[in-house]
């Protein structure tokens, strides 16, 4: 996340406690759709 972040200038602002957060989030969503699902994508 926070490289996908780094490369878009319009988020500069966003420290990194904010990244981690965001990245909190998104692994958070990503465990819920591969519980829903029964299976591991990688």
């Amino acid at each position: 996340m926070k490289d996908v972040l780094k490369m878009q200038g319009r988020f500069r602002h966003i420290t990194e406690d904010e990244v981690k957060e965001i990245q909190d989030d998104v692994t958070a969503y990503w465990t819920r759709l591969v519980a829903k699902d029964g299976k591991e994508f990688f």
